[in-house]
């Protein structure tokens, strides 16, 4: 099974049709003065408007990421200001509209950050391109095929051609840029194979996987009513503390401590998660308490801490090799492998030379997404009242 990727790389609005898709090798698309983007700014879908380290990006990919990422951004914040009353700063209170001049970040108004956004996404999808080309891991016959499969099922689900052009066009993109979309995905998946492929000049070896993920265990006491989360009395903090104490005599003076620890953290730990993880977690940083995450990090393999107290309780915490939980589990391996290529990607993006033409430089987000967001709105009622139009067109004949 080669296409671990796919599925999830690249969250755009092509995800809710297809089962691979990604981002882009850029290519000019064959359009040049059509479109909703060339009606929005009169640049032609075609002209080139930014180049990353040699890579030409056109108007209509451009316009498709800050579109797409606008979209995203305008759901989240409305969202978080309806549900927790956040960036009320950024909300219209005459229409619930978001405002994009409003500042956002760091004195960045909401359109520039867009901007930003739109530019580093293109970046990374670049260095995609960029990295498979170096490492000879471009588009095979699988993956051409795949993403013809692809382009179908979106075809079918959407209901014909007809109807899924017409979704291209909200989306302000041609069919042809559709697929070129739909490629990273592929490629991304090609360069995680040579990662996880010994001999490979992209190859991870096993002992740097702990460069993304900790593999640890413990036997936690609890000082709080796991019920009501309210501090447990002194005379049962200190029932714990001297249990815990026990404990950790016990595995000092153990000829077998790491054996000994599973079976006390079986019979003693009060982690309600336990039963799901019964040998420890894999986690990756700051994802853990910290007190927990430090103190395992600081520990050699197989080397056990002394107790450690968070708002949890009393916890005795073993270090456990990584490479035995990756091979129990290849899809944790497969995922810090996507950790390290992405990490790769991003620096190789933020190394790009990029030139951004007079064009984009003189966009007017904060007035292009609003106009965008009307237009697409537009062309969604006329093609329910057009859908409507043939269904009783279809019902009188059959009549």
């Amino acid at each position: 099974m080669k296409k671990w990727l796919s599925c999830v790389l690249v969250l755009t609005m092509l995800l809710s049709l297809l089962s691979g898709c990604g981002a882009a090798p850029a290519q000019e698309s064959s359009g040049t003065d059509a479109g909703i983007f060339y009606e929005l700014t009169g640049i032609p879908a075609g002209k080139t408007v930014m180049t990353v380290s040699g890579v030409n990006i056109s108007a209509e990919e451009y316009l498709y990421w800050l579109a797409y990422l606008c979209t995203s951004m305008e759901y989240n914040i409305t969202n978080y200001n309806a549900y927790y009353g956040s960036y009320a700063n950024l909300i219209n209170p005459e229409d619930s509209s978001v405002i994009w001049d409003g500042e956002f970040q760091d004195g960045m108004t909401l359109a520039e950050y867009a901007r930003n956004e739109a530019e580093s996404t293109i970046k990374f999808y670049t260095a995609i391109e960029l990295m498979a080309q170096k490492y000879n891991a471009g588009l095979d016959e699988e993956d051409k095929a795949a993403i013809v499969e692809s382009l179908n099922g979106a075809i079918a689900e959407l209901g014909g051609q007809e109807a899924f052009d017409a979704y291209l066009k909200k989306l302000g993109i041609s069919q042809d840029t559709f697929q070129n979309l739909s490629a990273s995905g592929y490629l991304f998946d090609n360069l995680l194979l040579l990662v996880l492929q010994e001999g490979t000049d992209l190859y991870l070896q096993p002992e740097n996987y702990s460069k993304y993920a900790t593999y640890a265990d413990h036997i936690l006491l609890t000082t709080i009513d796991t019920d009501s989360g309210k501090a447990l009395s002194p005379e049962q903090l200190q029932e714990k503390k001297a249990l815990a104490e026990d404990l950790l005599a016990q595995l000092r003076s153990s000829e077998d401590p790491v054996a000994l620890f599973s079976q006390l953290a079986d019979q003693y730990s009060e982690d309600p998660g336990r039963e799901e993880n019964p040998d420890g977690y894999v986690f990756t940083p700051n994802t853990m308490v910290k007190v927990f995450e430090d103190t395992a990090n600081a520990l050699e393999v197989g080397q056990i801490s002394d107790i450690v107290e968070s708002d949890y309780g009393y916890h005795i915490i073993l270090r456990k090799d990584l490479q035995d939980a990756l091979d129990a589990d290849p899809e944790q391996k497969v995922s810090l492998a996507q950790t390290h290529l992405t990490t790769l990607l991003t620096i190789l993006a933020n190394e790009a030379t990029v030139e951004v033409m007079p064009e984009i430089q003189n966009l007017d987000v904060a007035a292009f997404y609003p106009a965008y967001s009307a237009k697409v709105k537009e062309l969604t009622i006329a093609n329910a009242e057009a859908m409507a139009a043939d269904a009783k067109a279809a019902q009188s004949t059959a009549g």
